[in-house]
């Protein structure tokens, strides 16, 4: 599942915190380059691209 949302990210993490999940939000960093940043660690995975 991908969420791209401007919503409050840790809305979505409590949502989702619900599920067996692993949390990969994509952040652009100062170079421009987006890095993957791992919340969480189990079974699904699910990618929030915060533009």
């Amino acid at each position: 599942m991908i969420l791209n949302s401007t919503a409050n990210k840790n809305k979505i993490i409590t949502e989702l915190n619900k599920y067996n999940t692993v949390f990969l939000f994509l952040d652009n960093d100062n170079t421009g380059n987006q890095t993957a940043k791992l919340f969480s660690e189990n079974h699904a995975t699910v990618i929030i691209e915060q533009n």
